[in-house]
C-alpha cells in the first residue's frame, strides 16, 4: 500500500514539475501576445521585442520575465525617438501577484546592454512620460 501511494505521489510531482518546466515553450505564442497587449494597453509607445523568456527557477521562488531585443519607441510629440533599447530586459516579480494579476510586486529589473535616450522639450514635455493616465480615477 505504501509503495503504491509513493508511486502515485512521485508520478504526480514529476508531472507537475514537467508541466512547470515546459509551459513557457508550450504557450510561447500566447505568452508573447499577452505581454505585447498588456504593454501596449498601458504605454503610449511602440514596444517591440523578439522573444519572451519566463523562468520560475532563475530567482526561485519568484518568477522572472525576460524580453529579448527590447526597443521602446516614442509616439506623438517624440515620434520615432528610441527611449529604451536593451539586448535583454528582465523583470523579477512575486509569483502570487503575477498569477493573481491585480497588482504585480516587482523585486528587480535588470537590463543587459541598455541604451536610454531621455530628452525634454523647452516647453517641459519629456519623452519618458509614456504611461497612459488612468481615466477611471476621475
Amino acid at each position: 500500500m505504501k509503495s503504491k501511494i509513493l508511486k502515485i505521489t512521485g508520478i504526480t510531482l514529476l508531472t507537475l514539475v514537467t508541466f512547470v518546466c515546459t509551459s513557457p515553450w508550450l504557450f510561447k505564442g500566447k505568452i508573447i501576445s499577452l505581454v505585447k497587449s498588456a504593454v501596449n494597453k498601458d504605454l503610449r509607445a511602440h514596444v517591440e521585442f523578439s522573444d519572451v523568456d519566463i523562468s520560475w527557477f532563475r530567482h526561485f521562488p519568484n518568477i522572472t520575465v525576460g524580453l529579448n531585443n527590447l526597443d521602446v519607441t516614442c509616439v506623438g510629440e517624440f515620434q520615432g525617438d528610441t527611449l529604451i533599447s536593451a539586448k535583454q530586459f528582465n523583470i523579477t516579480c512575486d509569483i502570487k501577484s503575477f498569477v493573481s494579476g491585480d497588482s504585480i510586486r516587482i523585486y528587480s529589473i535588470t537590463a543587459n546592454e541598455p541604451r536610454f535616450h531621455a530628452t525634454t522639450h523647452k516647453d517641459g514635455h519629456s519623452n519618458w512620460n509614456i504611461l497612459k493616465s488612468d481615466t477611471s480615477l476621475n
